[in-house]
């Protein structure tokens, strides 16, 4: 309500005619943010809704958030009866989720309450022109019979009678259309009233007869009943069968008896909404319309809805009573004084114990009433001054003087707390007092007090000794001065003493006389030791701490106490004390002879510190240094380090046998690196400045040549690079092992791979090229058919053959570093249509889709990576059942392109996934033993993917299939 405060907003709410007012909406404060002055000059809802708990309202408001519109009241405070309805409307924020203030409008509905009254007088004057209108016509009907009757007569008797019998005509006719415009009247004044009732704010209905059939009902009597108006003309319990059982037929059947009116007030009824009871709570009135002879002939039924009213009082009622219980179960004083009178309307134990009363004897009554003595005290004036303020109001230790029931005077002191509660106005109704009693506190500290003056007059009694001892001894003045300094310098000694005693980073303690009596002991000592102070200051040490009986700190004390000379232990073995049991600790302890003026020694200073954890430390590392020794001793492992500011090379000796040097000789790290083979020495230094540059994991293997004999040799090295932490400078270091023998096994297995793969190549190719040659010359004839078919599979065979020996002279290149890639743009997603393609013509038993692939165009080598397809989609077939799908896909993810092979085939074990892109390694399971294969096409993916600086892997579930990922940079790759 950013406007509350402008000026214009203020006149024109001012003069808005009815009374308003603005709250804030939280709980419980509910503060006022405007009234205007309608409002103010209204003498406020706590009169007109006396005892109606307006923030209970409030929050039914905020959480329907939902208009509240109160039923009307009479205020008869003012010159005139007037009728007011407060409605409560919650305002929301600008989302419209939640409401933000409150505004209560006070309209003036006297002219519709008092239609409504007439309208009720309306109704029962109704009522009883319809009985007068009866009656009329009953007599008109008399007397038109009569007057046929006396015409009669006349006509008979006498002619002469004719002028008369036609003034009876004439007067005849006449009554007729009084009757007829009676009759009118009548018809008028009853439609008057059907729509009055029809249009009633209130539920009307007439039953008619013992049987109570619903002669009407208006539209509030059929909402109330649920019914339409099919129920017209049934009896009630047709209409309503849902009343058997309930009260309301019997006493309706009663009014036909007695012809009282009966009214019933917030009476619960059980109706039939919709196929569903639900109850209500209704008032109303069972009005009896009798005859001229006081038979009650029908019933008139008016009733309201009051549920909602019902349902709110529960709730006002069960927060008194939740506010109840908590009064009664604080442990501290607590009682709610009601109104200006201070009546006491709820007290809990406590405080009926601090006043000395029963619950009977104050609860209702007035509490000067009950307690006439505080009329001279203060308190009854501080609560009602809040009813004006609403302001809390809180004392300590205030001084009660109260009166108990036997007539004895009870002084006691308290802590108390005054705290207004609010109507729904805003206006202070009630005080929640809390009162503690702290009379024991407040004496002993008036004591403390006492003693304390006591003390101060002996002090300024003992200053005026001295000054007249000063007075008298100039001489003795100046040496008391001098002591007094004197003295305050020993203080100020002796707590700084204390200070650095108590507060020393280790335990120290005094042992006193020759029984070494423990005097002083600071808390890092007691800790060390396991006790508390209670349980050696005082004693002495040897009683004090039996557990060290078999130990010989008590004889190492009783010698220094005795010789005079200090005795220092570093990280001395010893059992403590701890928790009922024994510890076996590492301490630094100093015991020191205390001497006096002569040299005499009159107690031991003891300084202890536990260095448990430092010693254990220090020995796991020691352990874990022998272990790492032994370790690379029997590795024949050689070590470096490298401290990475300064590029300080620190090589172990066994490093230097392997790189040929002696172990007295200095070998720096330029002579290392020189030592290593021309093919590989920028690729080693390359990865050792990445690795101090960038923390990347070091492991290679190159080769070199001996410093002493230039024999080559093979080895292998891994690093890491150390960051500096804790006063430990950043340093990069490792291993390195003689692979050389495995090395050269390897080298020589590849070598033979590639000569035989290479020797196989070209008699492949020549039978290759006979058999196509052979396949071509067959003609169709039956004879012919075996060798067609025999050359087909034996050029599939040969096919086979070639690929497998294609991919051994791969691997042979690869491990050579001899596998150069052609690098050049190319589209990955027309290759992946391309190898789809050819897929689907060569395995015609799996149906090959691409579900999609983005255009993009890779730097790469289009034959590598077509045999990287054609492997995974060849390991996707052969592992996958007949008839089953192998899709493929291509999609752009940030600078890379990332493509998927999946199948729907038998799966791998989560264990075996990371070995499968090793060289050899077959996933061995009952379904593979006939599939062909040496393990090869998956370590070849693999490698040729590095070789482009990508990524390769594998997700795979059993009995569902597995996806084949491999990932390309999008631009330039370096070869």
């Amino acid at each position: 309500m950013h406007h509350s405060k402008d000026p214009l907003f203020q006149i024109l709410f001012n003069q808005l005619a009815e009374a308003r007012l603005i709250l804030k909406a939280e709980f419980p404060n509910f503060i006022v943010i405007s009234s205007n002055s309608a409002w103010q000059n209204q003498s406020g809802t706590d009169k007109l809704y006396p005892g109606l708990n307006m923030d209970d309202l409030f929050l039914q408001v905020i959480e329907k958030g939902e208009a509240l519109v109160l039923q009307p009241v009479l205020d008869n405070h003012s010159d005139k009866d007037t009728w007011f309805e407060l409605e409560i409307l919650p305002i929301k924020d600008i989302s419209g989720d939640s409401t933000t203030y409150l505004m209560c409008t006070l309209y003036d509905v006297t002219e519709r309450v008092n239609g409504e009254h007439a309208l009720t007088a309306s109704k029962v004057a109704s009522a009883g022109l319809l009985l007068n209108n009866q009656e009329l016509n009953e007599e008109l009907a008399t007397s038109n019979e009569e007057l046929a009757a006396a015409n009669e007569e006349l006509t008979a008797v006498n002619e002469e009678l004719l002028s008369a019998q036609e003034r009876l005509r004439l007067l005849n006719n006449d009554l007729e259309l009084l009757v007829q415009q009676r009759t009118l009247d009548l018809q008028h004044s009853e439609q008057k009233a059907r729509f009055i009732v029809e249009d009633a704010p209130v539920a009307i209905g007439v039953l008619e007869g013992r049987n109570l059939i619903i002669d009407s009902a208006n539209k509030k009597m059929l909402e109330i009943w649920g019914k339409d108006e099919s129920v017209i003309g049934k009896t009630l319990r047709e209409g309503l069968p849902e009343l058997e059982g309930q009260a309301f037929l019997g006493i309706l059947d009663d009014i036909f008896v007695t012809g009282s009116v009966f009214y019933g007030n917030e009476v619960m009824a059980v109706l039939e909404y919709s196929g569903i009871l639900k109850e209500g709570y209704f008032n109303f009135v069972y009005q009896p319309v009798k005859d001229e002879l006081g038979r009650t002939l029908s019933i008139m039924v008016v009733a309201t809805e009051v549920t909602e009213q019902v349902k709110a009082r529960k709730v006002i009622e069960e927060s008194a009573h939740q506010l109840r219980r908590m009064v009664m179960t604080t442990p501290i004083g607590l009682t709610i004084l009601k109104g200006t009178e201070l009546s006491i309307e709820i007290a809990n134990q406590p405080m009926l114990d601090i006043w000395g009363r029963r619950d009977e004897e104050v609860i209702g009554r007035n509490l000067t009433n009950v307690f006439p003595e505080l009329a001279d005290q203060p308190f009854p004036a501080l609560l009602r001054n809040i009813f004006d303020t609403g302001k809390r109001v809180a004392e300590p230790s205030a001084k009660a003087t109260i009166v108990l029931s036997d007539g004895t005077f009870k002084e006691i002191y308290v802590d108390f707390s005054y705290d207004p509660l609010f109507d729904l106005d805003g206006n202070v109704e009630a005080i929640l007092a809390s009162v503690k009693d702290v009379t024991e506190l407040t004496e002993g500290r008036k004591m403390l007090q006492q003693r304390q003056e006591e003390l101060e007059t002996l002090n300024e009694e003992f200053l005026a000794a001295n000054e007249e001892l000063v007075a008298t001894n100039d001489e003795l003045f100046e040496t008391q001065e001098d002591l007094k300094l004197l003295f305050e310098r020993l203080k100020d000694n002796e707590t700084r003493f204390r200070s650095l005693f108590e507060q020393s980073p280790v335990g120290m303690c005094f042992l006193k006389g020759e029984e070494l009596i423990i005097e002083l002991a600071n808390e890092n000592i007691l800790k060390i030791w396991g006790r508390t102070r209670e349980e050696v200051v005082g004693k002495p040490h040897a009683l004090a701490r039996p557990e060290l009986r078999g130990q010989p700190m008590n004889e190492w004390l009783r010698e220094v106490y005795v010789t005079g000379i200090p005795r220092i232990n570093n990280e001395l073995k010893v059992k403590l004390y701890d928790k009922g049991g024994l510890r076996e600790a590492f301490v630094h302890s100093l015991y020191h002879p205390l001497k006096d003026e002569q040299g005499v020694v009159t107690g031991l200073l003891i300084i202890l510190s536990d260095v448990t954890p430092w010693v254990q430390t220090r020995k796991q590392v020691e352990w874990a240094q022998e272990q790492l020794s032994q370790a690379i001793q029997s590795a024949e492992l050689g070590t470096w380090y490298i401290k990475t500011e300064t590029r300080e090379f620190i090589p172990s000796q066994r490093l230097k046998e392997l790189f040929g040097f002696q172990k007295d000789e200095v070998m720096t790290f330029a002579d290392a690196i020189k030592l290593i083979t021309d093919d590989y020495r920028e690729s080693v230094v390359k990865a050792i400045e990445d690795t101090i540059e960038n923390g990347s994991r070091f492991e290679l293997e190159y080769p070199i040549h001996s410093y002493r004999d230039g024999q080559l040799r093979w080895l292998r090295s891994t690093g890491k690079l150390y960051p500096a932490e804790s006063g430990t400078a950043s340093h990069f270091s490792g291993t390195v092992l003689d692979i050389t023998a495995h090395k050269l096994e390897e080298i020589r297995k590849n070598d033979f791979i590639a000569i035989v793969s290479h020797e196989l190549k070209t008699p492949l190719t020549s039978l290759k090229g006979y058999l196509q040659l052979m396949r071509g010359r067959f003609d169709s004839s039956a004879a012919h058919s075996f060798f067609s078919t025999v050359s087909e599979k034996s050029l599939a065979q040969v096919e086979k053959m070639h690929s497998l020996v294609k991919g051994f002279l791969d691997v042979a290149r690869l491990e050579s570093a001899k596998l150069v890639l052609n690098l050049q743009p190319m589209r990955i997603d027309q290759l992946v249509l391309e190898s789809a393609e050819e897929a689907s013509l060569m395995y015609d038993q799996h149906e090959i889709i691409v579900e999609y692939c983005e255009p993009v165009e890779v730097m790469a080598d289009r034959d590598k990576i077509t045999q990287v397809l054609g492997n995974l989609l060849s390991n996707a077939i052969k592992y996958s059942p007949r008839g089953k799908i192998v899709s493929m896909s291509c999609k752009v993810i940030g600078t890379e392109v990332l493509v998927e092979v999946k199948d729907q085939g038998m799966g791998i074990k989560q264990h075996e996934i990371s070995k499968v892109f090793d060289r050899f390694y077959r996933v061995e399971t009952k379904h593979t033993t006939t599939i062909s294969g040496f393990g090869i096409g998956l370590y070849l993916c693999a490698e040729i993917i590095k070789l482009h600086n990508g990524r390769i892997w594998v997700e795979s579930k059993i009995g569902v299939g597995s996806s084949f990922f491999f990932s390309l940079p999008i631009g330039k790759v370096s070869p």
